[in-house]
């Protein structure tokens, strides 16, 4: 069993968010924030994704089955983006319900048409998920299409959205404890 050391980062990072995951639905059944609900399935979603994109590649190298698990982690990843795009639109939107609405249908459509992709993008030959060996050891490769790289440019303006929308947020917090914290998770979306 090789590390590939390209995703070294999924297998740190997997930990990491289960723990979010974790101190997120916990802090979720004292509050009964939504976005505290939106953030704890986004983790859940994000802890998905990097286990089927790194995990897979521990046990076997063949082609078709690490395709299928960069597939489950590819619909993961699009559920971790509506719930991304729930929450900036829930905190912007909130005052215009009919353009919310609309935003709603647009991210369902976003959603839906990077799984179709990533259907195709993963089960046709060739498949897009394959190991390369090199001096220092191995590396898995993606193959990205222009659709995807697409979706996902259009999917990363919810990061924006989300850390412009927690730091005017942060000014609201009653203690300074609070707008740091908030201001840290702005930060990291942007």
């Amino acid at each position: 069993m090789e590390v590939p050391l390209n995703i070294i980062h999924n297998y740190v990072g997997l930990p990491v968010i289960i723990g979010v995951v974790v101190d997120t639905f916990r802090r979720y059944r004292v509050n009964r924030n939504p976005t505290t609900l939106y953030l704890g399935w986004t983790a859940v979603l994000t802890a998905i994704a990097l286990f089927f994109f790194g995990i897979p590649v521990l046990f076997t190298q063949d082609t078709w089955l690490l395709s299928i698990g960069t597939l489950i982690g590819d619909i993961a990843l699009m559920g971790m983006f509506v719930f991304l795009w729930f929450m900036g639109i829930r905190g912007t939107l909130e005052r215009w319900p009919v353009i919310k609405n609309i935003a709603l249908f647009l991210v369902v459509v976003l959603a839906a048409s990077g799984v179709i992709e990533a259907f195709f993008r993963n089960l046709s030959p060739p498949y897009s998920t394959h190991v390369v060996a090199n001096g220092s050891g191995i590396a898995i490769m993606y193959k990205d299409t222009l659709a995807y790289q697409i979706i996902s440019g259009i999917n990363s303006i919810s990061l924006l959205l989300l850390g412009s929308f927690f730091w005017r947020q942060a000014y609201l917090a009653p203690n300074p404890g609070q707008r740091l914290r908030i201001k840290g998770l702005a930060v990291g979306f942007l």
